[in-house]
């Protein structure tokens, strides 16, 4: 139980971070006039703003998957998401319980941002599937925001 409110505090911490990030566009000239003694620019606080994103969608996914790990029995904590799920989806475990989660649960995204598969081209977040760089997505800042806002409600719902 240690361990798990320490991980809930961190996640709850990146939380809080993503959405002060999120208000610095109330008065981004203020910001920027803020911190730019510190070497941030109006392109690095983007930059800081997505990996924040990128980090907090990877936290809670993971979240997500150690609480269907609490939920399961005889499952492996080592198996990623998508081989647990195709675990739960065994006549012996919650195959109908996973056929009504899978729809909300964007695996190829988790994966791209967990493996940092990802990347920014022409003011687009490209996400990629694999290590060959075959591209999954490219997205503007809102249609990201809203891909990892898909998956945090999720997390938050469980």
């Amino acid at each position: 139980m240690k361990g798990l409110g320490a991980v809930i505090e961190n996640m709850d911490n990146c939380s809080k971070n993503h959405n002060l990030l999120l208000h610095v566009s109330d008065n981004p000239e203020a910001f920027l006039r803020a911190v730019k003694p510190f070497g941030i620019d109006e392109s690095s606080s983007v930059q800081l703003f997505l990996e924040i994103a990128i980090l907090f969608t990877v936290l809670t996914t993971e979240a997500f998957r150690t609480l269907l790990l609490f939920h399961s029995k005889d499952i492996s904590p080592s198996l990623p998401l998508g081989p647990m799920l195709s675990r739960l989806e065994g006549p012996d475990a919650a195959p109908n319980a996973v056929a009504k989660l899978k729809p909300f649960m964007d695996i190829e995204f988790r994966n791209a941002l967990a493996h940092g598969l990802v990347g920014t081209e022409a003011k687009k977040i490209v996400l990629y599937k694999n290590s060959k760089f075959e591209v999954l997505d490219r997205l503007e800042l809102a249609d990201f925001m809203m891909r990892a806002k898909e998956q945090n409600v999720l997390t938050s719902r469980a």
